[in-house]
């Protein structure tokens, strides 16, 4: 039982970041393949607890058959990550967020997260750690960004908001007058291809769905 417990588990990654102005305050773009071995050990143990053996869980994880799809949807919805980029010398350089699974090996973050960061993407790393225990746990859902909005020192201070690309976003697409156009597309990427096509003016109305 010792040997067992004090065996080193695996609960850290490390991937380059890259930005995703999709993703909400509180999310970040995991890549799937980190995230089946970050949260290997938490499927197997609530695929256990749903009645499968441990050998039989082993297998449903290695094969990533849709329980353990499921299992792993769970923990994700309940087991925020926590991410940071070295060297962390105040809190708003490690937060938590709740993970989105992502193609490919990049970290996907939230542009909120730069300025406290200090994080450009010219090859930067984030490093992550999973809570193991349910007070790790709690305490990461009280590091997310949407918990950390204010200054400790003036509440009415703002330290996380829109800065650069963001700004000119909104001031752009809040400014556009109305072209009286109207366009309605099956998709959002569809949209979107409309849009660089030359298709789709700023001013025009769209409707996606």
């Amino acid at each position: 039982q010792s040997k067992l417990i004090s065996k080193p588990q695996d609960l850290t990654g490390r991937g380059t970041a890259a930005p995703d102005p999709s993703l909400g305050m509180d999310e970040i773009g995991l890549p799937e393949d980190v995230a089946w071995k970050m949260y290997s050990n938490f499927v197997i143990r609530r695929l256990v607890r749903s009645g499968h053996s441990a050998a039989r869980a082993k297998e449903l994880l290695e094969e990533r058959a849709y329980p353990a799809k499921q299992a792993l949807d769970a923990e994700l919805k309940e087991r925020p990550i926590i991410y940071n980029r070295a060297p962390s010398l105040w809190r708003y350089s490690i937060v938590a967020a709740y993970p989105k699974l992502v193609k490919g090996k990049t970290i996907k973050v939230n542009p909120l997260v730069e300025s406290g960061m200090n994080l450009d993407y010219d090859g930067d790393a984030l490093q992550l750690h999973l809570p193991a225990t349910d007070r790790g746990v709690a305490d990461a859902k009280k590091m997310t960004l949407s918990n950390l909005l204010f200054s400790d020192k003036a509440r009415d201070h703002l330290l996380v908001f829109p800065q650069h690309e963001a700004i000119i976003g909104i001031f752009q697409a809040t400014s556009a007058k109305p072209t009286g156009r109207s366009f309605t597309f099956k998709t959002r990427g569809e949209a979107w291809a409309a849009y660089k096509d030359g298709k789709l003016k700023l001013g025009d109305a769209v409707k996606v769905g």
